[in-house]
């Protein structure tokens, strides 16, 4: 077993939940009138939606249901680490800050980027791999999803591409047939988007990255220091003062639940069934497929992890 084996991404502190700001409501109680949304991820994964969003008047809350954690066995992700940094990529294709956190902590800083174009999907995943790299050249494509970066991705044979990346394009980048892209995901990752590059006439290599595994609430959080010798996690940022962590338990009918990601809705499911309490958004159609999947379809889809889409959703389906 690869010494880097069960090393979570994330994880819950029990003091986590216990910090917020000097008086702000503890959580389950919202000021009267406001809408709490609660997004099933850890607050240390905050980005600029939440602010957004309480700046446009809603509580936030964070409910996290999964942890990331590093695969057993890292030594392809390690070998293929190796052949980015040696060049062997025209493409390296990031779909979510995890993915950039668990390849930085093997050890990549970005290397390659000068040979090797760098796509991602929204703005969140460049933000995180402009602060483990300093890379700040990422192709986004203007749909900011799986299936944006399918449709958009400058092509084998799309010269035309270049000037669409920020920064500049490299030497290499989608110029001959059959270009080498790189796909670190989830081993839970639908098969969509290397399928999709597939068939666009991309040589995908597609790489686990890192597990997702239901949060257990009962362990001790590598974090907290209590572990002596244990990995720290790859999601260290702690939370907010304003960031308390909730429990399916505290959930309340007034409640709007962002979900956040295919995985989070399968681990909502297993804790609440299909009679969810509160009102439910999915963040994109593949989270909005999964819980129709599942027989719990949510109130409204955001078309991305964008506070204004987010509020649209809310609104549209007058949950607010």
């Amino acid at each position: 077993m690869d010494s880097d084996a069960g090393s979570p991404v994330n994880a819950t502190s029990g003091a986590a939940s216990e910090t917020r700001a000097a008086g702000e409501p503890p959580p389950g109680e919202p000021s009267a009138g406001q809408t709490r949304i609660v997004l099933t991820r850890h607050p240390g994964q905050a980005g600029a939606m939440e602010p957004e969003l309480r700046a446009a008047g809603f509580r936030v809350d964070f409910m996290p249901l999964t942890e990331q954690r590093l695969p057993r066995d890292t030594a392809l992700l390690r070998s293929e680490i190796s052949r980015l940094a040696s060049g062997d990529y025209d493409w390296l294709v990031l779909t979510s800050a995890n993915t950039v956190r668990a390849l930085h902590r093997l050890g990549w800083s970005g290397e390659g980027a000068a040979h090797t174009a760098i796509a991602v999907t929204g703005p969140g995943t460049a933000r995180v791999l402009q602060k483990y790299t300093g890379v700040d050249t990422a192709w986004i494509p203007s749909d900011r999803s799986a299936a944006g970066i399918v449709a958009e991705l400058p092509g084998p044979a799309a010269d035309a591409g270049a000037d669409r990346l920020t920064g500049g394009s490299p030497a290499n980048a989608g110029t001959g047939p059959g270009s080498r892209v790189l796909l670190p995901q989830s081993s839970a990752a639908r098969s969509e988007l290397a399928e999709g590059l597939t068939a666009r006439g991309f040589t995908v290599n597609k790489v686990v990255a890192y597990d997702t595994v239901p949060l257990h609430r009962d362990t001790v959080p590598l974090h907290s220091g209590a572990e002596p010798g244990t990995e720290p996690p790859l999601n260290p940022e702690a939370p907010g003062p304003s960031a308390p962590v909730l429990t399916p338990a505290e959930l309340r009918p007034a409640d709007v639940v962002l979900v956040t990601s295919t995985t989070s809705a399968s681990a909502l499911l297993n804790e609440l069934g299909r009679g969810f309490p509160c009102g439910v958004v999915a963040i994109g159609q593949p989270t909005a497929r999964t819980l129709r999947e599942l027989g719990a379809p949510a109130d409204a889809v955001a078309s991305d992890p964008s506070a204004a889409a987010v509020i649209a959703a809310v609104r549209s389906a007058r949950l607010d």
